[in-house]
């Protein structure tokens, strides 16, 4: 799992996908959904 440690010690966990010269795109998900849910 990667994560980010912030000042505070919270620790967030992201995902690295696509070509390393793709253009940066940032998604987030919301409470009670994890990163794993996807819609059928």
């Amino acid at each position: 799992m990667t994560t980010i440690t912030m000042r505070d010690g919270t620790e967030l966990f992201y995902k690295d996908w696509g070509s390393k010269d793709a253009p940066v795109i940032v998604f987030h998900h919301g409470w009670p959904l994890s990163a794993d849910v996807h819609p059928s």
